[in-house]
């Protein structure tokens, strides 16, 4: 709404700010005043803790890796056209995964460590928001890979036309990156962050050979054919991991 009014400085501010500013409300609301306690402090405790925030903070930069390093090697091979197609083209991929992010990612989550000794629970859980997922995603990437170009057209003129094919097939991230999130959630709930940090280095991986393959299509087929590539690997991983540690 502020980008509407031309406020867009401000419109960004309060999309950084008001989040956790609303999030510490409600904390403080339902646990009351939210003060550091030192008295538990000692070394062992000291210990657990940055062992816990230091896998945290090494999957988080890898996560940050998988993004700019990944963006650097489409504008190495691919060159600065084609990154410009597929920045754009993967902003409208990730539609679905912002909107179920709440769901699939926070709630996910929690939902997930309150039942970790409950297998029948996460299994419903995880039935759940794999349905409510593809009732979300599945009708838009339907409607991105029939109609790519007249989608393309009205968001961004006919200036953009070497998008519609990247989006068409790009369309199926449209499903796959909301269950990669909800994958993260299940690992995370197993306090499998380190194996997180490992699934983002081989979507790089695959990236970079899926980019470095030879094959002779054009470079926005090979873009998107490489992320949807990188993008599997991960997911798979995550399926794969979580099942068996959950046995």
């Amino acid at each position: 709404y502020s980008v509407y009014l031309g406020a867009g400085v401000y419109g960004l501010l309060l999309r950084e700010i008001l989040p956790p500013v609303l999030l510490f409300s409600l904390l403080w609301i339902k646990l009351g005043p939210i003060l550091p306690n030192t008295s538990n402090l000692n070394v062992r405790y000291l210990k657990s803790f940055f062992r816990a925030s230091g896998t945290m903070y090494l999957t988080r930069a890898s996560e940050m890796a998988y993004g700019r390093i990944g963006i650097l090697m489409i504008e190495y091979l691919l060159g600065a056209a084609t990154l410009g197609l597929v920045t754009q083209s993967m902003y409208l991929v990730n539609i679905t995964n912002r909107s179920t992010a709440i769901l699939n990612q926070q709630i996910g989550l929690v939902w997930f460590s309150d039942k970790d000794r409950d297998r029948a629970a996460r299994q419903q859980g995880l039935t759940l928001l794999i349905l409510v997922t593809f009732a979300i995603s599945l009708p838009i990437a339907i409607c991105f890979y029939i109609y790519p170009t007249w989608i393309v057209s009205m968001l961004w003129t006919d200036t953009w036309s070497d998008a519609a094919e990247m989006l068409r097939v790009l369309s199926v991230l449209v499903v796959v990156i909301p269950l990669y999130t909800i994958g993260k959630s299940v690992m995370f709930s197993l306090r499998l962050n380190l194996q997180v940090g490992i699934l983002y280095l081989m979507g790089l991986t695959a990236l970079f050979v899926s980019l470095t393959s030879g094959f002779e299509i054009a470079s926005v087929t090979l873009a998107a054919l490489a992320m949807v590539t990188s993008y599997l690997v991960m997911l798979l991983g995550s399926a794969g991991i979580s099942w068996v540690k959950s046995r």
